[in-house]
């Protein structure tokens, strides 16, 4: 009897330091990628700044398309489409992709949903480096909202998940424009 108190004893500790710990992880951070486009600005820029075209080069996916834009480009100008589970086929999702802010040749911040619930931002800096050369940034801010959700974020930012899609996205824009360097 004393063994079977004493594991559950040990449960209740190991619950408690989850949601304990959990508690004092936080709820946003971010991660990022910087990569040179041989492309100039206007031309990334423009890219970037369309959601439509943003369904064209993301890892977002878009496939399934049973998408609604609203606005041409810039901000307030969003992508909206409804996709089933990836795994088991039991679950569809509607996405929202909007552009939040744009600064033409320079800034995009993009805000991501699923199911009206915020998954996190996006913040693409562009610089131009030479007249056919652009550097940009693409730095990734999710955020959690459960305790649980903070424990796999912690266990994405020591592996550095958000930074290597940051990556993709970067080499999905050079492929899209066909201006890889």
């Amino acid at each position: 009897m004393k063994a079977l108190q004493a594991v559950f004893a040990a449960l209740a500790v190991l619950v408690a330091v989850f949601f304990v710990g959990g508690m004092f992880l936080p709820a946003e951070w971010e991660d990022s990628s910087r990569l040179e486009i041989c492309a100039d600005d206007r031309t990334v820029f423009a890219a970037m700044n369309r959601p439509d075209s943003i369904a064209e080069w993301s890892v977002l996916n878009t496939d399934e398309l049973e998408a609604r834009m609203d606005g041409d480009a810039g901000a307030g100008s969003r992508l909206e489409w409804r996709r089933t589970d990836r795994g088991d086929g039991n679950g569809e999702f509607t996405h929202l992709l909007e552009i939040e802010e744009s600064d033409p040749h320079s800034r995009i911040v993009y805000r991501l949903e699923q199911d009206e619930r915020m998954l996190g931002r996006g913040v693409a800096e562009l610089e131009s480096v030479e007249a056919e050369r652009t550097s940009v940034r693409i730095t990734i801010h999710p955020q959690v909202e459960t305790i649980g959700g903070r424990w796999v974020g912690l266990m994405s930012r020591l592996q550095r998940d958000m930074s290597r899609l940051a990556a993709t996205e970067l080499e999905n824009i050079a492929e899209y424009l066909d201006a890889e360097c």
